[in-house]
């Protein structure tokens, strides 16, 4: 059987705009080594296709069908002499060429899709910032519509396939699978949303603690290993019904402090799935303030653990809501935490 070729012949000199996007990432949102790590290798993808392209248009690369093939040209490094990338180089066809060919060679759809993500968000940088070099001036229009650009690899159409591959992860465990009706999985304005609730003679926790119960910490697990491979954040919100909480001495400790905590105990459960702690953007308790069945406050179903994957729209907003200004400066965007040592 034939060798595959690999996606790039060797590691890539990203050059000066990607290096100051990195530093950006790094210093501005705090992402963690692993993730600026990850995000470095999508970007030098990105550098080789620019490279490969420049080289097609000086009449000695690849067409679009070797793109798709992924036949990669020998002197293409050449073209790094001046370290500068002609970003604007790269449109909708180029990209369709190597999402094919990304395909052929066997990498994921979540893959593609988490690349793919990390090349809008450079471009979002280099139109928004103006930080580019003077040749990587902004890109076509459609290099920024993830639906045009990516087709099958939406936001949208990630968010649907996650939502089949966790309740597929279910079904196949004999485990789990007599906890599938205590596993709630939709699409909201905000993202996916992945709720564990509380069934009458099954509950998460024990009873008035945070202690999670065994099938509960074998179902978040399995939902931090499927959330760790997508580049979106997620918020979690503990919820309780609308009985007072009873807890002996704790005269002061109410359901509010017993939905964050809960919401905490399931973060830590993500976390040890896999989940990069760099990927939470918020973990509130919301007590009984929003309801599945309002009708019926003290049904055990408004007892629950809710996990929202954030799409772009929501995590933007929320950092621009949660930025500030010290003393009459720019505005400081919140830094999500170090990875824990």
């Amino acid at each position: 059987m034939p060798r595959q070729p690999p996606e790039m012949p060797d590691r890539v000199s990203t050059g000066p705009d990607i290096e100051r996007y990195l530093a950006r990432l790094e210093g501005e949102r705090g992402y963690s080594a692993r993730t600026i790590a990850s995000y470095r290798l999508d970007l030098e993808a990105l550098r080789s296709l620019v490279d490969e392209l420049r080289a097609a248009g000086r009449g000695r690369g690849l067409s679009a069908q070797a793109l798709a093939e992924g036949r990669w040209a020998a002197d293409s490094r050449a073209l790094r002499d001046d370290d500068a990338a002609d970003w604007a180089i790269v449109d909708e066809r180029a990209v369709r060429a190597w999402v094919a060919g990304a395909a052929r060679r066997g990498l994921s759809a979540r893959t593609i899709a988490r690349r793919l993500s990390a090349w809008r968000g450079f471009y979002d940088w280099l139109a928004e910032s103006g930080a580019g070099t003077p040749r990587s001036t902004a890109p076509a229009d459609e290099l920024r519509q993830p639906r045009s650009l990516t087709g099958e690899t939406s936001e949208t159409k990630r968010f649907e396939d996650l939502r089949k591959e966790l309740l597929e992860a279910v079904q196949k465990s004999e485990a789990l699978q007599k906890f599938k009706d205590q596993l709630l999985v939709d699409l909201t304005s905000e993202g996916l949303r992945i709720q564990i609730v509380d069934a009458q003679n099954r509950p998460m926790f024990d009873l008035s603690g945070t202690t999670m119960k065994p099938y509960a910490r074998e179902l978040l697990l399995e939902i931090g290993k499927s959330l760790n491979g997508l580049p979106n954040r997620i918020s979690i919100s503990g919820h309780t019904d609308d009985t007072p909480f009873v807890g002996g001495d704790r005269t002061r400790y109410t359901n509010w402090e017993l939905s964050a905590d809960r919401a905490n105990a399931a973060r830590r459960v993500l976390v040890d799935g896999g989940l990069g702690i760099d990927k939470i953007a918020r973990v509130v308790g919301m007590s009984s303030y929003v309801m599945l069945d309002a009708k019926n406050p003290k049904n055990s179903m408004n007892r629950r653990i809710s996990i929202v994957v954030l799409n772009k729209a929501t995590e933007e907003a929320m950092t621009r809501t949660d930025s500030f200004k010290v003393s009459g400066g720019p505005a400081v965007n919140p830094v999500p935490p170090a990875t824990a040592r």
